[in-house]
């Protein structure tokens, strides 16, 4: 049985609608591309295909195939697109119970697009759809800020930072170099889970020197966070041991920058493990939100009354 179908929608035509349970964060299906359009080859109205059934990644047009392009808009929606290289998953934003139609922003990872009246039902439907993620009120543009594609922040940098959505320098993720080593240990030990752990400085700069791992330190006008990663650091399979936003620049975009990247060093891997606190639930939620799946539970691992969760992703 599929995990979701399409069938009669209440807010326009057919829609999509979930078959079982989804959680936050969970990767609901990967987006069926027919095929990019072109002047070359466009659209062909004889056979339906019309421009409401297309999505513009990084300066493309892509047609939607089944059953993704009966993904109908909303206000609030329960679902985004998320971009990984030259794919794209939907993603459950929230918890969606099976018969619920999944739905979708239009105007989050677009500008100039075509505006029209919304129907979609939601208690807070704004009326119109206006295509263009900067015509949104900024209220909404800091709730989506999150979801937003790597390449459309690229793309709108400066926009985006007048708003204060993105830093005043493009992002660099480099390795770490000696002189890094006690501004990461410091930063990590003043932040949870090991605030919350009373873990030390030097217990953090002792981590941080793990044999066999990499440390890498994100960089905007200066550093910004730092990820550790470790190739073979649960059950001979890459695992993110450590990963740290400062708190100024968290909803920024930088984390789940860091996170592509570990999953670029890790390319050609089966998998990526880590480990998240019960306690740590912005850091879970964030997890989630990019496929990461929890396995595993071990309660009161590192101190009574928490638990420490262990997530996964595939990778290839």
């Amino acid at each position: 049985m599929s995990d979701v179908e399409t069938r009669t929608s209440s807010i326009e035509g057919l829609g999509l609608f979930a078959t079982r349970p989804f959680s936050a964060g969970q990767r609901i299906r990967p987006i069926n591309v027919a095929r990019e359009v072109t002047p070359t080859s466009p659209l062909r109205e004889e056979l339906g295909e019309r421009a409401d059934h297309c999505d513009y990644p990084n300066g493309k047009v892509v047609l939607l195939g089944y059953p993704d392009r009966n993904v109908n808009h909303s206000c609030d929606p329960n679902a985004y697109v998320l971009y990984e290289g030259d794919r794209s998953f939907l993603m459950a934003r929230r918890d969606i119970a099976a018969g619920e139609e999944i739905t979708c922003d239009y105007n989050i990872n677009i500008t100039g697009g075509t505006a029209w009246p919304c129907h979609c039902g939601a208690a807070r439907c704004r009326g119109t759809t206006v295509g263009d993620f900067f015509l949104l009120p900024i209220d909404i543009q800091r709730e989506y800020q999150s979801l937003l594609a790597e390449w459309f922040v690229r793309a709108h940098h400066d926009r985006l930072r007048a708003l204060g959505l993105a830093s005043d320098k493009a992002l660099t993720i480099r390795p770490a170099s000696a002189s890094d080593l006690d501004w990461c240990a410091e930063l990590m030990a003043a932040n949870d889970p090991w605030l919350t752990y009373k873990c030390s400085v030097q217990w953090s700069i002792n981590v941080l020197r793990w044999p066999g791992s990499s440390l890498y330190v994100a960089e905007a006008d200066k550093s910004v966070g730092f990820i550790l990663l470790h190739v073979k650091g649960f059950l001979g399979s890459p695992y993110i041991a450590a990963m740290v936003v400062a708190k100024e620049f968290r909803s920024s975009g930088i984390g789940s920058r860091m996170l592509a990247f570990a999953e670029q060093v890790f390319a050609g891997s089966r998998h990526v493990y880590l480990c998240v606190s019960s306690f740590n639930a912005r850091a879970l939620a964030l997890y989630e939100r990019h496929g990461y799946v929890k396995v595993g539970d071990l309660p009161d691992f590192i101190a009574d009354g928490y638990s420490e969760f262990l997530l996964y992703k595939r990778l290839g």
